[in-house]
């Protein structure tokens, strides 16, 4: 039987719930070989609540055996700093999103993968199913050349990230012109999608910007309210010469 694969975390935030819960609901496939979050009391909650060894340094983290790779889910500044030293120690690390909080940040990481650092960021929205078969029918030739991709379901980078899969563009620069309107909404769940007590009408900033590749178009078009919003929908539209992809269409 292959043993699950170990794996330490870094952060103490609710992005590590994620893959709390993935080690928790497939012990066969994961396991979580320990934690590091710097506050004590964060660390007293997350070992009662998930049952996973905690430390308040990394070289406490990184004594632990048999560590396949850590994830670092920390602040957007503090990630650059964290996959440097592991990389410094030859530890493979899955970054979330972002792993620099800026150009300069993402700049200072190259040298660390041409040296051989193993780091991955994950980002994951070209791997969920239906962005996934998408993504399959645009590469397939099927609607010629992509020339136009609006994305509507995801923000920032997220967005941006599909929106260059899409398109077939990877370091192409782009001519970016950009609004935000603020507009009232209804207020949804939150992150953890818990309904409003009572029902109240809040701002919702909408961001519509347009990216010329010269010859390709990317339209992005997100407010966050998306997310979980009951009454605002994600929307997908894909056009080459010779069809298109229109949400599920």
């Amino acid at each position: 039987m292959t043993k699950p694969i170990k794996f330490g975390i870094i952060g103490a935030g609710w992005r590590i719930t994620f893959f709390l819960q993935i080690a928790r609901e497939l012990p066969e496939r994961f396991q979580i070989g320990g934690l590091l979050a710097r506050n004590a009391e964060k660390r007293q909650a997350l070992e009662t609540r998930w049952g996973v060894p905690t430390y308040g340094t990394l070289d406490e983290l990184l004594r632990v055996p048999d560590l396949q790779f850590v994830v670092v889910a920390v602040s957007w500044p503090a990630t650059p700093v964290l996959l440097k030293e592991l990389a410094s120690r030859n530890v493979p690390a899955l970054a979330e999103t972002p792993p620099a909080p800026d150009l300069e940040g993402l700049i200072s990481l190259q040298p660390l993968i041409k040296a051989g650092a193993k780091i991955q960021v994950a980002e994951q929205y070209q791997f969920q199913p239906l962005h996934a078969a998408r993504l399959a029918i645009t590469s397939s030739g099927k609607l010629g050349t992509i020339t136009q991709a609006q994305i509507s379901v995801a923000h920032g980078y997220h967005g941006v990230s599909l929106m260059r899969k899409f398109l077939g563009i990877t370091f192409d620069s782009a001519t970016i012109s950009a609004k935000s309107f603020n507009s009232p909404l209804i207020a949804g769940p939150d992150r953890d999608f818990h309904l409003p007590e009572q029902e109240k009408v809040e701002a919702s900033k909408q961001v519509i910007a347009y990216l010329d590749f010269g010859g390709k178009l990317g339209v992005y078009d997100f407010t966050y309210a998306q997310y979980r919003s009951w009454v605002r929908a994600p929307r997908t539209l894909i056009r080459g010469e010779r069809g298109e992809i229109n949400n599920t269409q």
